[in-house]
């Protein structure tokens, strides 16, 4: 069983000449249940698909409210490759450009993240990203990566990714 939980997995590569390494930012290749919450997949590579998630194991992987997005792989699908059964329904709340299954709160658009050519990935006004994740329990009194409370103060609805989006402004308190 695996569990990554609210992270920030970027700039990993599979190394060598063997044409088969995949999953540059993750590889899994272990039944059970697999679950990826609240992470952001970014500028990963390898040398075949699959370069920033690889799901091996025929297995009851769960991702939920993760971004796979901008990898590369030297041929292939560089965000995803999926074996087994449960191919693209596994994701739930997650954006990647493989993903098929919106009903399930998926989207294919881009992230629009603030500075991806300066490595940062949080996420941008307008990310169709932002307040379309899933709120589950651990996140009740959890943070991101910056110490921002994963559900929204406003909303109380998380983003998905590692990031919660900060809008900026000036809030009035009148009495």
């Amino acid at each position: 069983q695996t569990r990554i939980r609210n992270c920030l997995i970027m700039g990993n590569a599979t190394t060598g000449s063997v044409s088969t390494y995949r999953g540059g930012g993750i590889y899994i290749d272990v039944d059970g249940t697999n679950t990826l919450e609240s992470c952001t997949l970014v500028g990963n590579q390898t040398m075949r698909s699959g370069d920033g998630l690889a799901l091996m194991a025929a297995a009851s992987n769960r991702i939920l409210n993760c971004i796979v997005y901008s990898n590369s792989a030297a041929s292939g699908d560089a965000d995803l490759h999926l074996t087994g059964n449960d191919s693209t329904n596994a994701f739930h709340f997650s954006c990647s450009p493989l993903l098929i299954n919106s009903e399930n709160g998926n989207t294919t658009n881009a992230p629009v993240f603030v500075n991806s050519d300066a490595g940062d990935y949080r996420l941008a006004q307008g990310s169709p990203c932002i307040n379309t994740g899933t709120n589950l329990p651990w996140m009740a009194d959890a943070v991101d990566l910056d110490g921002r409370c994963r559900l929204d103060r406003f909303s109380r609805q998380v983003d998905m990714g590692c990031y919660e989006y900060l809008p900026q402004g000036i809030i009035f308190n009148l009495r």
